[in-house]
């Protein structure tokens, strides 16, 4: 028994070493471990480390290369902005006032974008803004001035247009009237009744008391020159038997004097035989006259010399007109 004990204890004091022996075994075999891992752990950390300084190293570069960039670019954008500046300045003394508001605000976005202070760029713009202020009011002002000096002179050049209108419509309407004239008295003179009768029925001459240059109407024209239908048409169309030219002297003068054979259809209209001309002669004297005789004529009783110039005015009869009424009265031809 005392052998078994001994043999029992000596196998548990060798188990009891071997299960020590184990234990430090794996002792040392953790501490290999532990140190093994905490030697990884820190080639790891230190590569990290490395890696991390790597990093912030391209981090850094690439920063300092993004910054010259953006520099360089902040930097090309003011010189734009420079450049477009000083154009706007040069389009402001050319007077293109459009050209010079465009390249301005080319200018405010290239020192914005530029990351120009909006204090500073304001501060750059200033001065070409207020210019291009005044250079618009300037130019607004010179274009009214512009405006109401081309409107005065549309007006004064319409204005002359219409005087030549005007003076060329008075010519041509002078010439047609002198034309009308000329070619009434011309057809009493020549005794063309067709034309006279023509010319008063389509009204070419409205006043068939027209006088010439002398005071002598057509009437005293076909009295003068014995044209008998001349004289008998002109009555028809309620000429005035009574007018007197600038000597005085009615139709009645000339037929006594010159064409006898007329004198009735005078006197049938009231031609008055005692009308005297200027020099006071009746129509008997101024006959005697044109032939010669100065033998006088017969007395005439005061109740006959009553009706000197004109006979007292009949039924239907127009009113002769004086002759400084005639000479304020327009010629009576139609246009």
């Amino acid at each position: 028994e005392r052998e078994e004990t001994r043999r029992r204890h000596a196998e548990e004091a060798a188990s009891r070493k071997r299960e020590e022996e184990d234990a430090r075994r794996r002792l040392e075999d953790a501490g290999r471990m532990a140190a093994y891992e905490d030697k990884r752990r820190r080639e790891e950390e230190e590569r990290r480390r490395k890696i991390e300084g790597e990093d912030r190293d391209m981090d850094r570069k690439r920063k300092a290369v993004d910054d010259e960039r953006r520099e360089a670019v902040r930097m090309t954008k003011i010189a734009e902005g420079d450049r477009c500046l000083a154009e706007a300045a040069g389009a402001l003394l050319l007077g293109t006032l459009s050209n010079a508001a465009v390249m301005l605000g080319s200018a405010e976005a290239c020192f914005l974008a530029g990351e120009m202070d909006e204090d500073e760029c304001e501060l750059r713009l200033r001065g070409t803004r207020q210019a291009l202020k005044q250079a618009g009011i300037n130019k607004e002002k010179t274009l009214a001035e512009t405006q109401e000096r081309t409107r005065l002179e549309e007006e004064m050049r319409l204005e002359m247009l219409q005087k030549m209108a005007r003076d060329a419509e008075e010519k041509r309407v002078a010439a047609a009237v002198t034309k009308v004239r000329d070619e009434w008295f011309q057809a009493a003179e020549q005794g063309e009744t067709k034309k006279i009768e023509e010319m008063l029925e389509q009204e070419v001459v409205t006043d068939s008391d027209l006088r010439d240059e002398t005071g002598n109407s057509a009437l005293h024209i076909a009295c003068r020159r014995g044209h008998k239908k001349v004289a008998k048409a002109l009555l028809r169309a309620g000429v005035n038997v009574h007018a007197k030219n600038e000597d005085g002297l009615t139709p009645l003068h000339f037929t006594e004097a010159f064409s006898e054979e007329i004198s009735p259809y005078l006197l049938e209209q009231g031609a008055n035989v005692l009308a005297k001309s200027a020099k006071g002669e009746t129509p008997k004297d101024f006959a005697r006259k044109m032939r010669g005789d100065s033998s006088p004529e017969p007395e005439v009783s005061e109740d006959d010399e009553s009706s000197d110039d004109e006979p007292p005015m009949k039924v239907g009869q127009v009113a002769t007109p004086s002759k400084s009424e005639k000479e304020a009265e327009p010629v009576g031809i139609m246009d």
